[in-house]
């Protein structure tokens, strides 16, 4: 949510694409700089700012989720096919991890049978 947040320029505008309310963005990027003890955003009514804490951060996070996409699809496309099914793994767990933050995701790929 926090990247989503500083790519779009307001809780608005990630709230919208990530499928959530701007209250519950707000809420989860509080939570993230109260887990942190740091403030990550200046807020005014009018835009958002990182502060230096927000962008080393963001800088990690938006590395982490890079190599993360980067590491599925790797996968994904050595993967060998399975007769009579087809699917693939999601490549960007943002939209899911932004509407069940309780969650734990796991991500596997097998070629044997279930």
């Amino acid at each position: 949510m926090f990247a989503a947040v500083v790519e779009s320029g307001s809780f608005a505008s990630a709230a919208q694409r990530l499928g959530t309310s701007s209250g519950y963005a707000s809420k989860l990027v509080a939570k993230i700089e109260s887990e942190l003890g740091v403030r990550l955003l200046h807020r005014t009514t009018r835009a958002l700012q990182l502060t230096e804490a927000g962008q080393t951060y963001y800088n990690r996070v938006r590395g982490s989720l890079t190599r993360s996409t980067s590491s599925m699809r790797r996968c994904a496309a050595q993967a060998p096919p399975r007769a009579g099914r087809c699917a693939s793994p999601p490549l960007d767990l943002r939209d899911f991890k932004a509407r069940a933050d309780s969650c734990r995701v796991c991500q596997g790929l097998s070629g044997g049978e279930p």
